[in-house]
């Protein structure tokens, strides 16, 4: 039943004015970057929670919220905040939601890029993509890509589908990601975040 409300769910939990020009006014589970994540715990609760760093820097922490927080539509939710600022400010929302099939994936991620693409009228540069998946030699596993691009950050939708031989070896499931970053972390991720 969860699967079949997502898109009327995503419609309240994934906004943006009739205007939108900033990704800070797209929503995910009621939380847009630019937030801050004290809105919602305390410091304490905040410097509890494990997080992750990307291979060269830990200027970024992604944190997971998925058990600290009511999720409405998302299996996964979580967090990027600067580890060097210490501000609590969000500059990434990261969601994801599992699928049985790429079928389902696919139509829902579509429905959400029709919804974006709706809702954002042109304020950005839409690019759609498909590439192999970098953990399948095979080339059977797929990223099902579609971005908008603004002047202050990027929203991206995406199907993560597994090859059969992959969802039968390793239990992965076909996943549903929607992300949304602040130009700040945009930066980061060309220059910082992987090295050379």
């Amino acid at each position: 039943m969860k699967k079949f409300l997502v898109i009327i769910i995503l419609n309240i939990y994934l906004t943006f004015p009739s205007q939108a020009d900033n990704i800070r006014d797209f929503q995910i589970e009621g939380m847009s970057v630019g937030d801050s994540l004290l809105n919602y715990f305390n410091k304490n609760q905040i410097d509890s929670i494990p997080g992750t760093y990307y291979p060269n820097s830990k200027k970024f922490k992604m944190i997971s919220l998925s058990s600290k927080f009511s999720l409405q539509t998302y299996d996964n939710f979580y967090v990027s905040l600067n580890e060097e600022k210490k501000d609590y400010i969000i500059h990434e929302i990261k969601a994801a939601i599992y699928y049985k099939n790429e079928k389902d994936c696919l139509i829902e991620k579509k429905k959400i890029v029709n919804i974006l693409r709706e809702l954002n009228k042109g304020n950005s540069k839409e690019n759609s993509y498909t590439q192999n998946a970098k953990q399948d030699k095979s080339g059977k596993s797929k990223y099902h890509s579609t971005d908008f691009i603004s002047k202050d950050g990027t929203a991206r939708t995406y199907c993560l589908t597994w090859s059969e031989k992959i969802k039968n070896e390793k239990g992965w499931k076909d996943t549903l990601h929607v992300i949304v970053y602040d130009i700040e972390f945009q930066k980061f991720l060309m220059n910082e975040a992987w090295g050379n």
